[in-house]
């Protein structure tokens, strides 16, 4: 599927967001990037490199594994993903998800939401990636002062409890991603 990072504001809708938002939306396409990048300058920059290192670092991934789609309550917010090809021997040993808000919520907390697709009786490592604990722009994707406690240090959960019971998800700002790893341990 096409899909690219283009400038701040968009050429064709005349929208304005973040290079976080445009990178991780294109990041489960084919990641063209469909912008004079030559004026690109300072963290800007480094922050394109690191999206760009991020989507090499799991074409493979991407563009092989089964994409999947949750669930999820209410309009505002989307999850969806792709999750690595399982095996008899190997099972599915990574998975990659982004946590989307597409506009302020009507509910105060997101609440449990659930991810489909991994092995059920497979432990996985979580952990937020981009962007990650520490990043500049950590802070600003968030509605709420502190998100959940596991996304700082990541969590680990089975595959049964991820699918039936979920993970508390951070409240997004509106038009902001969060991007999920999921690896079997």
């Amino acid at each position: 599927m096409g899909s690219h990072v283009g400038p701040t504001t968009s050429h064709t809708t005349a929208r304005t967001h973040d290079l976080s938002f445009r990178a991780i939306t294109a990041l489960f396409g084919h990641f063209g990037i469909e912008w004079d990048v030559r004026g690109v300058q300072g963290a800007e920059r480094e922050e394109l490199k690191r999206f760009i290192a991020l989507c090499k670092e799991h074409r493979g991934l991407i563009h092989s594994g089964r994409m999947v789609r949750a669930d999820v309550p209410g309009d505002s917010l989307m999850l969806h993903g792709v999750v690595g090809p399982s095996g008899a021997s190997q099972g599915t040993t990574a998975a990659l998800f982004a946590l989307v808000s597409t506009r302020t919520g009507c509910a105060e907390q997101t609440g449990r939401i659930t991810i489909p697709g991994l092995e059920p009786d497979r432990t996985y490592c979580v952990e937020a990636i981009f962007p990650a604990p520490g990043d500049a722009d950590y802070a600003h994707t968030f509605t709420q002062v502190q998100p959940p406690a596991w996304l700082a240090a990541g969590a680990v959960a089975g595959g049964r409890f991820l699918a039936e019971v979920g993970l508390t998800m951070p409240i997004l700002n509106p038009e902001h991603a969060l991007v999920l790893r999921f690896t079997a341990l």
